[in-house]
């Protein structure tokens, strides 16, 4: 019997349905070139809230008294589907090595052909899988990060994996101001069905600019690219304010089609830091939390 699929939850709700729809293009089923593996933009962690994912520098947390630091954070992203993860970051080799897992996905999808019925045909899930590992280090005045990262995504029967790199560079060019640029997402995913996802890669410029009164600290960073595979662009401004043990900040994430505003929320209280951060956009598709525990270690 031939028939196409549609993808429901079991509560049959039309606005999850929307969400579901959402997410698929998101993780690529839908032929779309290049939409597929947007699975690696989905923020896990709060400075991807804050900072987006084409910077590898902000994927490691601040290494305090050359410490090693594990994380764990959960994302409510847009409708029913999540996104969990598990990093640790660690001293090595005079920099700093990271090894993090995320995973995002729905379970009990049902499957239905066009002939409407009570019972489904079966049920089964959606999910896209990454594990990252990274090494951050100095040479000279320059600060440097590289990220390669395992890209898996599933939907029912049908999967797609792959690899991805990012690196970038930021030097600074006086006390205040530091610049640098980044090369994100690029590497290659095996085919879907008849398919093969395009890896949203990207190169960007990247600005920093720091300003200290007494224990206030302002840093304001800049980012702007171009995605070839998607033919578009992305901006991203941030402005954060550290004082003493806390740090608030608001940023603007604009690409061709979507803007996002973003705010987070961080506190360090002894061996933790408790982190949280909202995105909204013009996509009508709710509002995007994570909340972060970052734990220095002994």
């Amino acid at each position: 019997m031939l028939f196409r699929p549609h993808l429901v939850f079991k509560t049959g709700n039309k606005l999850q349905f929307h969400y579901i729809i959402a997410i698929i293009f998101i993780l690529s089923v839908s032929g779309l070139k290049g939409v597929g593996s947007q699975f690696v933009n989905v923020p896990c962690s709060v400075n991807e809230i804050k900072y987006g994912t084409q910077n590898a520098l902000i994927y490691f947390p601040e290494n305090r008294m050359g410490r090693s630091s594990l994380s764990v954070s959960h994302n409510d992203w847009y409708g029913d589907f999540s996104v969990v993860s598990v990093g640790i970051a660690s001293p090595l080799f005079g920099g700093q090595g990271l090894l993090r897992f995320k995973y995002g996905g729905f379970e009990n999808l049902e499957l239905r052909d066009e002939v409407p019925s009570d019972e489904p045909l079966s049920f089964y899930s959606a999910f896209g899988l990454d594990v990252i590992g990274g090494f951050q280090f100095q040479f000279n005045d320059f600060q440097t990060a590289v990220l390669l990262r395992m890209v898996q995504l599933r939907i029912h029967t049908h999967s797609s994996s792959g690899l991805s790199g990012n690196i970038s560079i930021l030097k600074p060019i006086n006390r205040d101001w530091e610049m640098g640029f980044s090369l994100a997402h690029f590497g290659f995913m095996s085919p879907y069905i008849d398919e093969k996802p395009a890896l949203p890669a990207s190169g960007n410029l990247l600005v920093v600019h720091r300003t200290t009164f007494q224990q206030l600290q302002n840093t304001f960073s800049f980012s702007g690219g171009f995605i070839p595979s998607l033919d578009n662009y992305i901006f991203s401004a941030n402005n954060a304010v550290s004082w003493k043990y806390l740090n608030l900040s608001l940023a603007s994430h604009i690409t061709k089609n979507v803007t996002n505003i973003s705010g987070t929320i961080s506190f360090l209280i002894g061996m933790y830091q408790v982190q949280y951060g909202f995105q909204l956009g013009d996509s009508q598709l709710g509002i995007s939390q994570v909340l972060e525990l970052i734990v220095l270690l002994p």
